[in-house]
């Protein structure tokens, strides 16, 4: 994939370290641990993929992503369900800028990726694509990531 994609984007739309709420962020490395552990990857390449701003080449890997989004509970038949992401915006961003520009990208998401999709593994990528675009569009900051 040849697109500027990254975790980050995903992780953005779900997650700032430093200013979501102490549950929200055990839940979130909570699933990201687990979604390493189902699809073979590890930190190191959790932190390659966000340095390089790049989806991983195996597609195997790339399933991480609709793993994560499966397990933070905003899959519903392989649709997301949007409503449920953008109700858990104000636990990610401690700015109400940041919170409505998080609401803008999931609102012009939703309208582009509302159908069922085939896989949980196209529905992540398909997902990472939308709002990495969307938000790089109205400048929506990427979070300080780690797993402390």
């Amino acid at each position: 994939m040849n697109a500027v994609l990254c975790i980050t984007t995903l992780l953005a739309a779900i997650s700032v370290s430093g200013a979501m709420a102490p549950e929200y962020k055990k839940k979130l490395l909570t699933s990201l641990s687990d979604c390493m552990e189902k699809h073979n990857v590890d930190k190191e390449e959790i932190m390659q993929v966000i340095k390089n701003e790049k989806l991983p080449e195996d597609k195997e890997k790339q399933c991480l992503f609709g793993c994560l989004i499966d397990n933070m509970g905003y899959v519903k038949d392989l649709t997301l369900d949007w409503n449920l992401i953008k109700a858990s915006n104000p636990e990610k961003f401690d700015r109400p800028e940041d919170v409505e520009k998080a609401n803008t990208v999931t609102d012009t998401c939703a309208k582009t990726l509302s159908e069922k999709q085939p896989s949980l593994c196209e529905l992540g990528v398909n997902a990472i694509k939308c709002i990495h675009q969307e938000s790089l569009k109205i400048k929506l900051p990427k979070p300080e990531f780690s797993f402390d």
